[in-house]
């Protein structure tokens, strides 16, 4: 996830007094806790849902087998908001607890933040969403890893398309004025140069302004070929629908901060028109087992999702390195996690030494049938 990407204080709070460090050993018949951290109120709730609902379905269905080595898989929740401080004081009741996997967090600067709780613990975290690139690059601990792509994979994935599509042509770059507008627009112009494609126009417009019209207009005027757009869901959607009201019938590339259920209520009759970079779904790949997870969640009422796969299979993978390891200690476990290939309904898994996951593909989803669906397979 790429909101809220400022660092956060690392030092608050990060082992309760007492705490053994490093130690993921569960006593004989002992349920072996685990959890999802996350935003589960506030705009992001929704991310942090899909999250929690596959994960919960992989509990289930590793409890109905036998559970692991044995023992009971219990779930909890834990609900940071998306706020760095909060996600501090989630991580040290979790450790405090004794859950020895967390899946999480959401939000860039609540995982930043959490994650050298996580590591001073010794806690196996592995996160979904979060995409800032420190979070590998400065690793807290060998028990961190990602499953998703990092958010400086998207400028390239975009600029590759529009290198395919619109060399030569008139490409305008819009976005809002927050940290991740603004850092978005900067990758985006750096991956363009890289290809030998130049902006035609670019503009900034303050998020949350609703009446986007004036925006629309100067677009237009410009006679542009493709629209790239650095925003957030519901701003994206507001662009798209002044934009269909003044008939520009211009395609609409947008980043991954775009995909969010308010987007499709501001955008209107106009959703269809814009396309957004986002992690792959599994699910859209033929004879992918995560068609049959997604199925499982709709028959349930849940809304599939690559976030909800991903939730899934990273109890999976928490699940396979205990296996593998013949352990519940932190320290085989993690490298088990880290050397190791496993198959999950997210496609088979490894991880690179930093520990972001090798091959982490993007996709371009299109909003269909009141939610957004892929529109390509993964590449």
């Amino acid at each position: 996830m790429r909101q809220f990407k400022s660092l956060a204080p690392f030092a608050a709070g990060l082992v309760m007094a007492g705490m053994l460090t490093g130690v993921l050993a569960a006593p004989a018949q002992a349920d072996i806790r685990i959890a999802v951290a996350a935003a589960f109120s506030g705009q992001f709730a929704p991310l942090g849902d899909q999250i929690l609902a596959g994960a919960r379905l992989a509990v289930e269905d590793i409890n109905a087998s036998g559970g692991l080595r044995g023992e009971k898989l219990v779930l909890e929740e834990a609900d940071d908001r998306c706020d760095p401080e909060r996600a501090t004081a989630v991580a040290n009741q979790l450790t405090g607890k004794g859950v020895q996997l967390v899946i999480g967090h959401l939000c860039s600067s609540a995982t930043l933040a959490a994650a050298p709780v996580y590591a001073e613990a010794g806690r196996i975290q592995i996160t979904v969403a979060s995409a800032l690139p420190q979070l590998t690059e400065a690793r807290p601990g060998p028990g961190f890893f990602r499953l998703g792509p990092r958010e400086d994979a998207t400028a390239p994935f975009i600029a590759e398309r529009l290198a395919r599509e619109f060399a030569g042509k008139r490409i305008g770059l819009v976005t809002d004025r927050s940290a991740y507008g603004k850092d978005f627009a900067a990758r985006v112009k750096a991956a363009m140069q890289a290809k030998g494609l130049s902006l035609a126009l670019e503009r900034e417009f303050d998020a949350g302004v609703r009446d986007l019209k004036p925006l629309a207009s100067v677009l237009k005027g410009e006679r542009l070929d493709v629209v790239v757009l650095g925003s957030y869901a519901g701003d994206a959607g507001h662009l798209a629908a002044a934009l269909s009201a003044l008939d520009m019938q211009v395609p609409v590339l947008a980043g991954d901060a775009a995909m969010g259920m308010e987007f499709g209520a501001a955008a209107g009759e106009a959703a269809s028109r814009v396309e957004v970079a986002f992690m792959a779904d599994p699910a859209a790949v033929p004879d992918s087992p995560a068609r049959e997870i997604a199925s499982r969640m709709r028959a349930a009422g849940m809304v599939p999702s690559p976030y909800a796969t991903d939730g899934y299979a990273a109890v999976q993978l928490f699940s396979a390195a205990v296996d593998a390891s013949g352990s519940f200690d932190f320290a085989p476990v993690a490298a088990a996690l880290q050397s190791g290939r496993f198959d999950t309904v997210s496609s088979t898994v490894s991880f690179l030494p930093d520990g972001d996951r090798e091959g982490a593909g993007l996709s371009w989803y299109r909003w269909q049938d009141g939610r957004f669906r892929p529109s390509d397979l993964p590449r």
